[in-house]
């Protein structure tokens, strides 16, 4: 079968992958907090592969798929336990299986008076331990963390960043897991502010440009791989050709 029609073949495929991407970034940008994905593109052929087992031709794939973790703007809410970030640095919550780090500052109380995400997991402090809360009333959270009530202060919520932001697994829900060789560290000068909620980074508008460009180049594959389809059969017709 000509190197050609995989060509054609491995373009459709990643082009298929990225707009993949870009579908799950537009229905995302109204959520509060979300990160973005971008994708890579690489030749499986170069240099001398390209004219031995490439033919001539190179082959493509999405290479990685990272998250893009700019900035976004903060919205204001008026709730006094919801914290957006501006700069670098995440929140660290303790997970079923170890610590995960957000960017979601929509949180609530449990029970147990514990500062927890909408998915109930506990936001810890410098020592992983959880925050405590137990006038909600008279809450007060300043730009660098410190938490004080009626009574004055009684926790400090840190911010954390690691070594490899672009081996953090994104686990959905605003959740990132830490890559095993990663380190943290805490923020030397956090700015948190209560009352606001990060907003998405995605711009709606960049991603529809991406889509519809990546939907004219899935479309260009397919007329190519129908044309290589239509040489396959008159080749057939014809018989052998040397």
């Amino acid at each position: 079968m000509s190197s050609g029609l995989y060509a054609a073949l491995s373009g459709a495929v990643a082009k298929m992958q990225s707009l993949e991407v870009t579908t799950n970034n537009l229905s995302n940008a109204g959520t509060h907090g979300f990160k973005k994905d971008r994708f890579d593109f690489e030749a499986l052929f170069r240099d001398s592969l390209q004219n031995g087992a490439g033919r001539g031709l190179n082959f493509v794939r999405m290479s990685r798929n990272v998250t893009d973790f700019s900035q976004a703007e903060l919205t204001a809410t008026g709730n006094p336990l919801d914290l957006g970030i501006e700069g670098p640095g995440f929140f660290k919550l303790q997970g079923p299986d170890g610590f995960l780090y957000s960017r979601v500052g929509s949180f609530d109380l449990d029970s147990q008076s514990r500062l927890i995400n909408q998915q109930g997991l506990p936001v810890v402090d410098e020592n992983g331990q959880p925050i405590v809360i137990t006038d909600p009333y008279t809450v007060r959270i300043d730009e660098n963390g410190r938490i004080s009530d009626a009574n004055g202060e009684v926790a400090s919520l840190q911010l954390f960043i690691t070594s490899d932001l672009d081996g953090m697994k994104k686990l959905g829900q605003g959740l990132f897991a830490p890559s095993p060789d990663s380190w943290e560290q805490q923020v030397a000068n956090p700015r948190i502010f209560a009352k606001h909620l990060e907003n998405s980074n995605v711009q709606p508008l960049e991603e529809m440009t991406e889509m519809i460009d990546g939907l004219r180049a899935f479309e260009a594959y397919q007329k190519v791989l129908k044309s290589y389809n239509k040489l396959a059969s008159k080749a057939q017709e014809l018989g052998k050709i040397g």
